[in-house]
């Protein structure tokens, strides 16, 4: 019963968590990525019955985005002060 609810919930809105997924990240695989953990956090968390589900999975996938982005930027700013390093140990 819970997998045919869940699975109803999916194909309700999958299309609309990933494309609000992809206007936040504009990257197709990172979007793809997002909105399937969104809805794994679905199968292992459960909604109240204060919050909508609708609602609930904007929540998930937004914090996720703004998780990875979080991730990502500081590693690309590692990256750009070891490059900064090594061009300085260059000259």
């Amino acid at each position: 019963m819970e997998n045919d609810v869940l699975a109803a919930v999916y194909r309700t809105y999958s299309r609309e968590i990933y494309l609000y997924l992809y206007g936040l990240s504009h990257n197709r695989q990172l979007s793809e990525d997002l909105m399937q953990e969104t809805f794994a956090k679905a199968l292992i968390t459960v909604v109240t019955a204060d919050t909508g589900i609708r609602a609930w999975l904007y929540k998930v996938a937004r914090n996720l985005y703004f998780n990875t982005y979080r991730r990502d930027k500081r590693l690309i700013i590692g990256l750009e002060n070891a490059e900064n390093k090594a061009e300085i140990r260059e000259e």
